[in-house]
């Protein structure tokens, strides 16, 4: 059997009329995503402990079967092995968003550069 895990990470947003922004639930793909749910089992989970921030990484976690109480010890670790940095143990690994200043105004769209390498900012 084949089984199709669809979690629908930050869909949960409302619509932004006056920036013409709709959340995926609302987008054109909405007929093809029906047929999967009419051909699969749907419903809601509570995967993310009450004690522990509602963040995606500790629910994804939770989904695949890792006990986020004993495995989460933040989003920076698991960003980093996904960029194939290995982490020797005692090290510390931090994650941060870039942004540009510009006029007064931030914005956290600025460029991402290629993947750190140890020992480099």
């Amino acid at each position: 059997m084949k089984y199709c895990v669809l979690i629908m990470d930050g869909s949960a947003g409302l619509p932004i009329p006056s920036a013409a922004i709709r959340p995926p639930w609302n987008w054109p793909a909405l007929p093809t995503w029906m047929r999967w749910a009419v051909a699969g089992t749907v419903g809601l989970a509570h995967n993310v402990p009450p004690d522990l921030d509602p963040d995606s990484a500790v629910a994804c976690m939770s989904i695949f079967g890792y006990d986020p109480k004993v495995y989460y010890t933040g989003r920076a670790p698991i960003e980093a092995r996904s960029l194939g940095i290995d982490i020797k143990p005692g090290e510390v690994v931090f994650r941060c968003n870039p942004v540009t200043i510009q006029n007064g105004l931030w914005s956290a769209t600025a460029p991402v550069p290629s993947a750190p390498k140890r020992g480099t900012f």
